[in-house]
């Protein structure tokens, strides 16, 4: 009984010290870590920045009416340089049993419609993340790629389109060996998009 006891100790005490050290080193890194995703952010905005037509170069919060599922987390006015709104920059999140996606969805007016001109990972924990992130290259205008390609009747066709309207975002395929993040991606975009053309 004693050893058992004795053992049961020093366990107990190996967990402590590793609780401590667990603790002190998520209080090291903790404020590294937040920087880190500030800079990820800022560096996301100019990069959107630099896709709307009119070129912005400044951005002003703004206020959303929330989606139903609860993607849309921020949104920003795209202000050019004379504080004209030429669109919308939004961050959106979203999760699914297989891990958790967050992007930042640019969206420009054109003429009488909204149209989706950017879309950026800020962070993708998906278990298929590669596969995700070929999708989103594949299927969205994003800084990796001005090719778009559509696949509506299951061939390939490639579009040098550098926007996509919301005829265009609901008929993207899914279908690409990890279809539940490209659901995820395509809700959110959707998300965006909708609460632009409502906010008007």
């Amino acid at each position: 009984m004693k050893n058992y006891l004795k053992v049961a100790g020093i366990l107990g005490a190996i967990a402590l010290i590793c609780s401590a050290l667990i603790a002190l080193i998520n209080l090291a890194t903790s404020p590294i870590i937040a920087k880190n995703d500030e800079k990820i952010v800022n560096q996301t905005y100019s990069v959107l920045y630099d896709k709307f037509t009119t070129k912005a170069s400044n951005k002003k919060d703004s206020t959303f009416k929330a989606d139903s599922d609860g993607y849309i987390t921020k949104k920003v006015e795209a202000l050019d340089s004379s504080n004209k709104v030429v669109g919308f920059i939004y961050t959106v999140s979203g999760k699914n049993s297989y891990g958790g996606i967050s992007l930042m969805v640019g969206v420009e007016k054109k003429g009488n419609e909204f149209v989706v001109c950017d879309v950026e990972f800020l962070s993708n924990t998906e278990s298929f993340a590669s596969t995700v992130n070929a999708h989103l290259k594949d299927k969205y205008p994003s800084s990796e790629s001005t090719d778009i390609i559509i696949t509506p009747y299951g061939k390939d066709d490639v579009s040098t389109n550098t926007s996509m309207n919301w005829q265009s975002v609901n008929s993207v395929d899914v279908k690409c060996g990890a279809t539940y993040g490209a659901s995820l991606i395509k809700n959110m975009v959707s998300a965006a998009l909708a609460e632009a053309k409502e906010a008007k």
